[in-house]
């Protein structure tokens, strides 16, 4: 790890921060309330609400699929309450991080990191070789660097590995033309 990360979980932790991981499919308002807090700071969109609970729904109960919770308090708010999520996949030798949110106007405490040490420690003790975090540019000057940079910390001199991009096989272009139009307007 980059020694600013570990830096950042050690100071999560002096913060106080606590993680949970769920399976329980109502604490997904937990995540979608963060996610449309962090979409409107970012600049980018999530699934509906809907999407990720049929996610939890369908791949929580198998422990497929879990959600990871970021909690504090302060002085002011002596009740817990949620700063940062993230969801994580678990198939065979390998954890994949889907989905992430948290709240900006807590940033300081640093939760993201510590939410994504203990996904990782957790892979660990599932027997996870693999903790894919799913790098999304190397472009310094793409908005989504700093998300990067983020990610990198936890392995950077690790290799990364390219996958190829994905594309949309067209059997029936009068079909896929009215499925592009309907998505389109329905983002409108």
């Amino acid at each position: 790890m980059h020694q600013k990360t570990r830096y950042n979980i050690r100071l999560a932790e002096k913060h106080n921060v606590k993680i949970i991981h769920s399976t329980n499919v109502d604490d997904i308002d937990i995540f979608y309330n963060l996610a449309i807090t962090t979409a409107a700071r970012d600049n980018f969109s999530y699934h509906p609400r809907e999407y990720y609970k049929k996610m939890l729904e369908i791949l929580g109960p198998s422990k497929m699929l879990e959600l990871y919770i970021a909690y504090t308090s302060t002085p002011l708010h002596h009740k817990p309450f949620s700063v940062a999520a993230i969801l994580v996949l678990f198939y065979k030798d390998t954890a994949i991080y889907l989905h992430g949110a948290s709240d900006h106007s807590y940033r300081q405490l640093m939760a993201p990191y510590l939410l994504q040490w203990q996904a990782i420690k957790d892979a660990k003790n599932r027997g996870c070789k693999l903790y894919d975090l799913q790098l999304t540019t190397y472009d310094s000057s793409h908005p989504w660097a700093g998300v990067t940079r983020f990610k990198t910390g936890f392995a950077p001199n690790q290799a990364v590995i390219h996958y190829p991009d994905c594309y949309d096989l067209v059997y029936k272009p009068a079909f896929y033309l009215i499925y592009n139009l309907v998505n389109y307007f329905r983002k409108l």
